[in-house]
């Protein structure tokens, strides 16, 4: 039923009732009788405000009109909340999980340094095996970046540079090329033409080891010797290596037979010469050879020495002359100087 109501005045006045202070105030207060319900009752549009809605009021989504699975709502052209499917390059479905499509992808150039990752001062980026970005952190001060080829990650390297160089220094010693001598040769028959010994100082042979850095060097051989042989007759020497710490020793030339094959005395050498008659005086020999050990690895060691010969029954001397042996009588007498030979091997970066 409709809403009544009905208002009784606090005071009714009759017909010649007095008027007095007192029943005027009782008009200002009269009674109000409602009864009944509202049937019927709507809200004009676009009559609520924001300010009609109570702050604290927890108003629940049961309240809203329902949103069809996987939509959002969104303001549309006109202004207005509208339930829309997600779409583009990303979806979503009715459980809030967001799926990025495969094809999406970014702007050419459109990736600045600021949206980058931080990282340390000194790193640099490169793509790894697997083609994703890599970090190589910094290296040390004087170093450079160094590519290692095709299938190699690039590493921070020293600035390479020429091995330590060895010098050997030798004493005195004769060397004798003869069938009675007390020196066994290490190539060929001893006293015989194509004997070979190995230069010495008094306790040591005169050799010396270079260790490689790398397997791609080679050894650049610099020596100076001082020889001697008796009654002027000729003399001839080749430099030999190991790569064994000495058990096998092989020359750094090619091709030991001279034109008539093994049989053939005439050796093949690197050095030779003649030297004064009767012995007197010594004769400097220095060559400097580039060799390419055969070493099938890096960090290795190369052992160098010299070998020698002279024509069968003669006598070799390294250091000093002949005459040095002979009694202090006749044209004789004894050396009053003592030379030294080196050995100088570089390491050769190619």
């Amino acid at each position: 039923m409709a809403i009544s109501a009905s208002v009784t005045p606090g005071k009714v006045f009759q017909e010649n009732d007095t008027i007095t202070v007192s029943s005027l105030n009782q008009l200002g207060s009269p009674s109000v009788d409602i009864q009944g319900a509202v049937g019927s009752l709507s809200i004009s549009s676009n009559t609520i405000l924001n300010t009609h809605v109570q702050a604290s009021a927890a108003i629940n989504f049961s309240k809203m009109e329902n949103v069809d699975g996987g939509k959002i709502i969104v303001g549309n052209s006109s202004n207005v909340p509208t339930a829309v499917a997600m779409s583009g390059d990303a979806t979503i479905d009715n459980a809030g999980a967001v799926t990025v499509s495969s094809s999406a992808t970014v702007t050419d150039n459109a990736i600045t340094l600021a949206k980058l990752e931080d990282g340390t001062q000194g790193d640099v980026l490169y793509y790894g095996a697997d083609g994703a970005p890599a970090r190589l952190g910094f290296g040390t001060s004087g170093q450079f970046l160094k590519t290692q080829g095709t299938g190699a990650n690039p590493v921070w390297s020293g600035v390479e540079v020429p091995a330590l160089v060895q010098v050997v220094s030798t004493g005195i010693k004769q060397i004798y090329n003869h069938s009675t001598g007390s020196y066994a040769s290490v190539e060929g028959t001893q006293g015989d033409q194509d004997a070979f010994y190995v230069l010495t100082d008094d306790t040591n042979a005169f050799d010396t080891t270079i260790t490689r850095k790398r397997l791609d060097s080679k050894v650049r051989i610099e020596f100076a010797i001082h020889l001697a042989v008796n009654t002027g007759r000729g003399w001839w020497g080749k430099i030999q290596r190991s790569l064994n710490d000495g058990t096998t020793w092989s020359d750094t030339v090619v091709g030991d037979e001279g034109p008539g094959g093994a049989s053939d005395l005439r050796r093949r050498v690197q050095f030779g010469g003649e030297y004064l008659s009767n012995g007197y005086g010594q004769e400097q020999v220095s060559l400097c050879y580039i060799d390419t050990p055969a070493g099938s690895t890096g960090e290795e060691a190369v052992r160098y020495r010299i070998v020698v010969g002279t024509e069968a029954g003669y006598w070799m001397h390294l250091n000093h002359d002949d005459s040095e042996d002979r009694p202090p009588t006749g044209n004789g007498g004894t050396h009053l100087i003592r030379v030294t030979s080196t050995m100088l091997l570089t390491e050769v970066f190619v």
